[in-house]
């Protein structure tokens, strides 16, 4: 018989392989899965479920208010300065009165972080003007959601608002 020189066998290194690429992929799932759920600028309707249960219900408060007689409008103005907050400003009159007594609250979030909402309960200024101070550091779109009480009148309005001008 002749001596052969036995060779080391390479095997081990396909299962390693696999398992390389695995775990590889598994981590890179991970870090996708950290920084996708991270970003601030991604959000989900809050209470969306419910609010599309009771969409028939409050389809009777978000008709027009013009339609009863009502101007209802909103402003957004920016903070001053970094240390102060801007405000919400709304208007109700009703048929060229201004409306007092009215109950507003509003919800108010920048295109860009929907996910950051402030609610905000408006008080009266002056007779139909109502105001609340927001966050309002961010300049561009924002959307403006309100509740509007008046006159046993009920309204919920949507207003999609542009801002410049606030503080750096």
């Amino acid at each position: 018989m002749t001596d052969v020189p036995e060779s080391k066998s390479r095997g081990w290194i396909w299962p390693v392989l696999v398992i390389a690429l695995l775990g590889g992929q598994a981590v890179m799932l991970a870090v996708t899965f950290i920084i996708a759920s991270s970003d601030p600028s991604v959000a989900v309707e809050p209470n969306y479920y419910e609010k599309a249960l009771a969409w028939d219900e409050d389809r009777d408060r978000r008709r027009d208010p013009a339609l009863d007689g009502f101007e209802i409008s909103a402003e957004l103005q920016p903070a001053s300065d970094r240390n102060s907050k801007g405000a919400l400003v709304v208007s109700v009159f009703r048929d060229g009165a201004p409306v007092e007594d009215a109950v507003i609250d509003a919800v108010i979030f920048h295109h860009a972080r929907s996910g950051d909402r402030q609610t905000l309960s408006l008080l009266p200024q002056k007779p139909g003007v109502y105001v609340a101070s927001a966050d309002l550091r961010r300049d561009g779109n924002w959307e403006v959601r309100l509740s509007v009480q008046a006159d046993r009148m009920s309204y919920l309005l949507t207003r999609q608002l542009e801002l410049y001008g606030s503080a750096p």
